[in-house]
């Protein structure tokens, strides 16, 4: 996922845009959501270049699934040909819109730079570094110093989380098994 520059604490990156699809200013999205249906919640965005421009609010007007990406109709971008010049943009939400469900987090990189404990106070394993999707479900990469965890992002791991940290509770074995140093 390319970086953008943008105010982290302002805006979230939620996906970038593919390409254009059709002719009448549809675009392909590659999402950054724990799940596709987060992003029918969104009734607003900002689009944001390598440069760091970033463009005026813009209304979502429509989206519909396509495998794991989505194509979304934008306000304002009716051609093909407006829509090839978004391609490669990122796709910025205003940390004021995102909407939580089921006290889950939307967007997968909430819990990025957040402290990682066991539900023993004392035990802190790391910070997240990054939040990748291998598949079956979210993995978060946690370092602590040279040692490195991958810890799945599942309800029976994911005990509690805020905006400072998540509290886990590993099952036996699973820290050591993912434990950089036993790769």
């Amino acid at each position: 996922m390319a970086q953008f520059p943008y105010q982290e604490d302002h805006y979230v990156l939620i996906g970038t845009i593919s390409r254009a699809h059709g002719l009448n200013g549809e675009v392909k999205i590659s999402p950054r959501l724990r799940q596709q249906e987060h992003f029918y919640d969104i009734e607003r965005l900002t689009l944001i270049g390598y440069d760091g421009r970033m463009t005026a609010p813009l209304k979502l007007l429509k989206v519909r699934p396509q495998g794991k990406q989505l194509i979304v109709k934008i306000d304002t971008i009716d051609t093909k040909e407006e829509a090839d010049l978004t391609a490669g943009m990122g796709i910025l939400l205003l940390r004021e819109d995102i909407i939580e469900h089921e006290n889950q987090p939307s967007f997968i990189q909430q819990f990025e730079g957040l402290i990682v404990k066991t539900e023993d106070p004392d035990q802190v394993i790391g910070i997240v570094e990054s939040v990748v999707n291998y598949g079956a479900q979210d993995i978060m990469i946690v370092r602590d110093g040279p040692n490195e965890y991958l810890i799945p992002v599942v309800e029976d791991i994911v005990v509690s989380h805020d905006e400072k940290q998540i509290v886990i509770d590993p099952p036996p074995g699973l820290l050591e098994i993912n434990s950089s140093s036993n790769r």
